[in-house]
């Protein structure tokens, strides 16, 4: 269910939807070699998991 509510936060970029994919497969910080907005999606996708681990309901 996780890669679902990650894939439909992603929106309809598809280098977004993959850097979201991959995410928890990505270790550290170091990017370099992923396209631009497969790091955004990495990012986000590490945005979502902070906010919902935080996130007194969940």
């Amino acid at each position: 269910m996780n890669f679902l509510a990650h894939l439909y936060l992603s929106g309809n970029s598809e280098e977004l939807l993959i850097g979201s994919f991959i995410a928890d497969a990505v270790k550290g910080s170091n990017f370099e070699g992923y396209h631009p907005q497969v790091v955004k999606g990495i990012k986000l996708h590490r945005c979502i998991d902070t906010f919902t681990d935080s996130h007194p309901v969940f």
